[in-house]
């Protein structure tokens, strides 16, 4: 019994002292600081209050921003309507806002980014009562055209949305429909052509080809297209990025002769003709007379910048296809 009264009593003392110790330390803290216990439980409730105050300034920024973007949906989609613009709207957004010097007046502008359904994207600017201007996120990328006439700005406005931010990916995503074996190794924004409201893009692919991609602008029920570097040099429209825009000459009959011996024909024509071209494939369709081929040659020819293969059928087979020869007879 004396052990059982010797631990309750150690017990008692040591929970003593420490409540002891502790009030002293609260006391001694009271002493110096003047708050005491008070300033723990002050400084708690000041903390709690600061990060709901927080906490209700990211609901209404976030609120405010819902709202920001939704507004710049419906103006872009006021705008698309307004200029013609070719494109089924997937996403918008406000990049900017300030005052254009236009006639000697500060004109408010608000320029927005675009996506399109299709996979392009556009920068707008929207002017008040003058027409908007329009360009394609290749075009906003190379030139920041639309920094030199806002005042108090020097952001540079490219596209950020994200299926816009990567042009790289856009521009091989537009191309893929019409030349699916492109890899494309880089891009070059070529210029505008206001009289036929469309922009020029040049591609270039891994294999050393060159493509342009046409986009139509405002006031234009066009869709994007492609055409390979041969075609774009007879429009006065040079590649520089791929080997065949840079050799890329008007199609002649010595164009064909090359052809031929290039894929080894066994063939010295007396007589050649161009029959027509190809509204899928765009290769050349040609006929040619020659000793080695008693029975007529009709020759199907990709020339620079075309990835089809070469084919050549006689005439007889050529027949099954509504082409008729002229150089041999026909039965």
């Amino acid at each position: 019994m004396k052990k059982v009264n010797f631990v309750s009593v150690s017990i008692y003392v040591l929970v003593f002292s420490l409540c002891a110790s502790t009030a002293g330390a609260q006391t001694a803290g009271g002493e110096a600081g003047g708050h005491g216990d008070d300033t723990t439980r002050g400084f708690g409730q000041d903390y709690r209050a600061e990060s709901e105050e927080n906490l209700q300034l990211r609901r209404m920024a976030a609120e405010a921003r819902r709202k920001e973007k939704e507004k710049a949906t419906d103006d872009v989609g006021k705008l698309i309507v307004s200029t013609g613009l070719s494109c089924e709207l997937a996403d918008a957004d406000i990049v900017g806002h300030g005052a254009m010097a236009l006639s000697g007046k500060a004109i408010p502008t608000e320029i927005y980014e675009v996506a399109c359904a299709n996979g392009a994207g556009y920068v707008i600017e929207s002017q008040e009562s003058y027409e908007p201007r329009i360009v394609s996120c290749f075009a906003a990328t190379a030139s920041a055209a639309f920094t030199n006439d806002v005042k108090n700005s020097e952001k540079t406005f490219s596209c950020n949305l994200a299926v816009n931010k990567d042009i790289k990916a856009t521009a091989s995503s537009l191309l893929k429909p019409y030349f699916p074996s492109c890899v494309l190794s880089n891009i070059r924004w070529l210029g505008i052509s206001p009289t036929k409201h469309t922009e020029y893009t040049e591609i270039s692919c891994a294999d050393g080809t060159g493509y342009l991609l046409q986009i139509p602008r405002i006031n234009s029920s066009a869709s994007i297209t492609a055409i390979n570097c041969m075609d774009a040099a007879q429009q006065g429209l040079r590649c520089r990025l791929s080997k065949n825009g840079v050799v890329a000459q008007p199609v002649t009959m010595q164009s064909y002769l090359d052809s031929l011996k290039q894929n080894g024909v066994d063939c010295e024509p007396v007589q050649l003709r161009l029959i027509g071209r190809e509204v899928t494939k765009k290769r050349y369709v040609i006929e040619a007379q020659c000793f080695e081929k008693p029975k007529g040659l009709v020759a199907y020819l990709p020339l620079e910048g075309n990835g089809n293969k070469f084919e050549m059928i006689d005439c007889d087979t050529a027949m099954t296809r509504n082409i008729r020869c002229k150089f041999v007879a026909n039965p």
